[in-house]
């Protein structure tokens, strides 16, 4: 099978394998979209029989959330501008314990890290490992 078929099987835009709202945002883990309309037509046209009434139960039961509508939770304000440029785009992000604590950016084929707070305690073992995880993927 060529990429592009694969592709459009695997995101669920061709032969749409799911019958619910739920089931659809459950094989993608995650879907980005700026408005509700959107994302309700994001995944509507993912299901096999695309419903506004069934989209509206599963959004209206919490089986569907708005992610975005709880990023103040995991960003302090005063530190939102430094992981989100303002236009729907977080920055990558260094998260402990649930919270941004920093972020990171790839210059130079090299990763540098940006602690939120220079007193930030992290055990840098781990964050060592998702740095070549993510230099990896990058390369």
């Amino acid at each position: 099978m060529n990429p592009i078929s694969q592709r459009l099987l695997n995101q669920q835009l061709i032969c749409p394998q799911f019958t619910t709202p739920h089931d659809v945002v459950a094989w993608m883990g995650a879907m980005q979209a700026q408005e509700y309309k959107m994302m309700r037509w994001a995944v509507g046209m993912r299901t096999r029989r695309p419903s506004a009434r069934a989209f509206e139960q599963d959004y209206n039961s919490g089986r569907i959330v708005r992610a975005h509508l709880f990023r103040h939770l995991a960003v302090q304000p005063d530190h939102m501008h430094r992981a989100h440029s303002g236009n729907g785009i977080f920055w990558p992000v260094i998260l402990q314990d649930g919270h941004a604590i920093g972020n990171w950016t790839l210059a130079a084929g090299k990763v540098q890290t940006e602690f939120f707070h220079p007193d930030t305690p992290i055990a840098l073992e781990p964050l060592q490992e998702q740095i070549e995880r993510y230099t990896s993927f990058q390369a």
